[in-house]
């Protein structure tokens, strides 16, 4: 006669302790997405405001350099407008 597997469960572990290892976790498991959500999200405001950086750096040189404003859209991809907004912060 095979008696229910709960029974067998019950004997290691109360009804509390699961209980409370099944809210630990799950606890765990909000806290480690959350944190890998964060770490993503950092990433990519990492690589933009490496990119923003870059551009600037390009620009500066550029205007070093005596390079067109066209030369210098070109190599950034930004609007003469955006160009002359860095340059005027240089």
């Amino acid at each position: 006669m095979m008696e229910p597997k709960e029974k067998y469960v019950n004997v290691f572990f109360t009804r509390e302790k699961l209980t409370s290892n099944e809210d630990s976790k799950k606890f765990y498991r909000d806290i480690k997405n959350s944190m890998d959500t964060a770490f993503e999200e950092g990433k990519e405001e990492g690589k933009e405001e490496g990119k923003k950086t870059m551009i600037v750096e390009i620009i500066q040189n550029g205007v070093s350099n005596n390079m067109s404003l066209e030369i210098l859209t070109q190599l950034t991809g930004l609007t003469e407008k955006e160009v002359l907004d860095i340059i005027s912060t240089l």
